[in-house]
């Protein structure tokens, strides 16, 4: 599969917590897997940290019907990794193409099992993102907007999964090449619907995005569920700033420079910390501190903080765009910075 290194994706997603587990893999802290899914056949890369430096890293994988497979050579030895020197283990699997669809899950762990990481990856024939035609879209996704310059924040709302599955996401480009999205501005790897299969997410469209047409593809990982979107960027249109999502509130909305504007947002796991950032007028991101102290959300998953507007802020709508740093839940709000 060809991955793009220009587009990079910010997903926003609710998740019920007491039942992820039994739904659908986490992945630990610093864990990531590249594509998150492929047809049998396909080589998936793994990353994953906190090992101590320098030392043996066993793998094993988790497979659909079939238990435990070792990590294998074709002689039937294990393939021990080695972590480097800052505790990172990194390594490559080939899933047979005689192996089942499913959800796996590759388990490394060191000699002593002190340390364990547990990464989930979908394979699933029929639904490979690479090489193939971009799907027409589905026709049930709100999109906004569904054009834009590039460097725009394009915000996407969809239906129909199942409570808190997993979804995977690709986007295809206009040279038929294809992006998986495994990492999001927070740095998460891991797309959920909601506790209703509700689906809400944002692509970040770097500067140098090229002009075309976009189809960004969800699927189900439990329930096959497919939903497709398409989105235009093209140089010198008008920008657009982000669409507010629900739980989120602001006092005052509007205000001059200098201005303490006071946010709110719910959904977030309790006491999970949240990463925030806002989207200028110009298309431009920045990340920004919080008033006082960094955010996090409360035992009730409720998040407050303030941004006092800078002097030399021009005026315009801004998005304020928070998002749960182990959940990806996101919301946005916009505010007016008005002289």
């Amino acid at each position: 599969m060809r991955n793009r290194t220009w587009l990079h994706a910010a997903v926003a997603l609710a998740l019920l917590a007491t039942i992820l587990l039994s739904v659908a893999p986490a992945r630990a802290l610093g864990s990531t897997v590249t594509p998150d899914i492929g047809p049998p056949g396909t080589s998936f890369a793994f990353t994953a940290e906190g090992f101590a430096p320098n030392e043996i890293v066993r793998v094993v994988f988790e497979v659909p019907g079939r238990g435990t497979v070792r990590f294998a050579d074709a002689a039937g030895f294990d393939i021990p990794i080695f972590a480097d020197a800052n505790g990172k283990a990194s390594w490559t699997y080939t899933v047979p193409g005689d192996f089942p669809s499913g959800t796996y899950i590759a388990v490394a762990q060191n000699l002593s099992q002190q340390v364990r990481r547990r990464i989930g990856f979908l394979v699933q024939a029929g639904v490979a993102p690479a090489d193939i035609p971009a799907p027409q879209p589905s026709g049930d996704v709100l999109r906004r907007p569904e054009i834009g310059p590039p460097g725009t924040l394009f915000s996407f709302r969809t239906s129909g999964f199942l409570p808190a599955e997993r979804v995977a996401i690709w986007v295809h480009a206009p040279d038929g090449s294809v992006s998986d999205l495994p990492v999001d501005l927070s740095g998460q790897t891991a797309f959920f619907a909601s506790r209703s299969g509700e689906l809400q997410w944002v692509v970040a469209t770097p500067p140098t995005t090229p002009d075309g047409r976009y189809v960004a593809v969800a699927v189900g990982v439990t329930s096959g569920q497919t939903q497709v979107v398409d989105f235009t960027v093209r140089v010198g249109v008008g920008q657009v700033a982000p669409a507010p999502t629900d739980n989120a509130f602001v006092t005052p909305e509007s205000g001059p420079p200098g201005t303490s504007f006071h946010f709110t947002a719910t959904g977030f796991f309790p006491n999970e910390g949240v990463g925030i950032w806002i989207h200028r007028p110009d298309g431009s991101i920045s990340t920004v501190t919080a008033d006082g102290k960094a955010v996090q959300a409360d035992g009730q998953g409720i998040a407050t903080w303030s941004v006092t507007a800078g002097t030399g802020l021009p005026d315009g709508v801004y998005a304020m765009v928070a998002q749960g740093i182990s959940s990806t839940q996101v919301r946005v709000r916009r505010f007016e910075v008005r002289r």
